[in-house]
């Protein structure tokens, strides 16, 4: 059983796709044992969507050609 350091570790390698059979079957009986774990990839899963949800938005255009001044 993997520990939950190293569970930790391995949930970006989970989410992009990268871990083995096997240990991507360690990853899911330890989610399934360790709530914490559990609520940190529900997290992570959570963060992954809002960040995708960026590419619809427009990009930000600040005017940094003429800072304004402060007025006394």
């Amino acid at each position: 059983m993997l520990a939950c350091k190293h569970i930790h570790e391995r949930l970006n390698e989970a989410h992009d796709g990268e871990l083995s059979p096997l240990r991507r079957m360690l990853l899911r009986l330890h989610l399934w044992i360790c709530s914490p774990c559990r609520n940190a990839d529900c997290s992570m899963k959570a963060t992954f969507k809002a960040l995708r949800g960026l590419r619809d938005c427009p990009p930000f255009k600040a005017d940094v050609t003429s800072p304004e001044k402060p007025t006394e």
